[in-house]
């Protein structure tokens, strides 16, 4: 999936190839609408920086300074997640499932780690 959506985007010369990945991230991924390039990068930014704490388990951490980034990016992408007492102690639900227009995939933490590497670099 990452490869084909890359070679559609490199020859878009309007975006970088990361500001291409947090729109690919918030509007195909994540299926937000906006009709907005600048807000999907900045929700794409938003998104990803949640989703590299969640899989790095330092929420906490993280929420203490982002909380309503945090809450409000997990709410984004609530049907991939779990959580025992608290959405902020949430992680990658591996029984869950992304539809996206790609197919549909599961949220194993190995899948979402070579998703964060691939938003990431």
């Amino acid at each position: 999936m990452f490869a084909e959506w890359r070679e559609i985007c490199v020859d878009d010369e309007t975006f970088s190839l990361k500001e291409l990945k947090l729109i690919f991230l918030s509007s195909e991924i994540v299926g937000l609408t906006t009709h907005d390039y600048d807000l999907d990068k900045e929700l794409g930014e938003m998104i990803l920086e949640t989703m590299i704490h969640i899989k790095n388990r330092t929420n906490f951490d993280y929420i203490e300074d982002n909380y309503r980034k945090y809450i409000i990016s997990c709410n984004f992408i609530i049907n991939w997640l779990n959580w025992g007492a608290s959405i902020r102690g949430a992680w990658f639900d591996p029984d869950g499932e992304i539809e996206t227009p790609y197919g549909v995939i599961a949220t194993t933490e190995e899948f979402m780690g070579d998703l964060i590497d691939f938003l990431s670099n």
